[in-house]
């Protein structure tokens, strides 16, 4: 899940080519703001040259851009989760968020952790 609540942000850009373009020019690059009450919608998410960037889009200005950027490295720091795996399609990437959290597999996890939790207590 991409969350779109972030307290500060970059922008506003006029394309989502200015972010990327924004984001690979660390001279120029502007401070972030506070975010204070805008109303804003995921528009893109991409990694360019190990860089995550997340494109925002306020809810009444589709041609208005804000943008959050981090590098990869720092994803599980800032608590963003990504696979291991590299899914060629979004159809093969949902088939196996399926399987993931199928009830088989929610299960099998939980049973698992009780019994690990059980062996750490003896």
């Amino acid at each position: 899940d991409i969350v779109v609540d972030d307290v500060e942000i970059v922008g506003p850009f006029s394309s989502p080519e200015e972010c990327v373009e924004m984001v690979g020019n660390a001279t120029n690059c502007p401070q972030p703001e506070a975010r204070r009450d805008i109303e804003l919608v995921l528009h893109s998410l991409k990694i360019h040259q190990g860089v995550f960037i997340k494109m925002m889009t306020p809810d009444n200005d589709p041609n208005t851009f804000f943008v959050v950027f981090f590098p990869m490295s720092k994803a599980k720091e800032i608590g963003q989760q990504f696979s291991e795996h590299i899914f060629l399609s979004e159809r093969e990437c949902s088939k196996d968020i399926k399987k993931a959290n199928s009830f088989k597999r929610v299960l099998l996890k939980k049973c698992l952790d009780i019994f690990l939790t059980w062996q750490n207590e003896k």
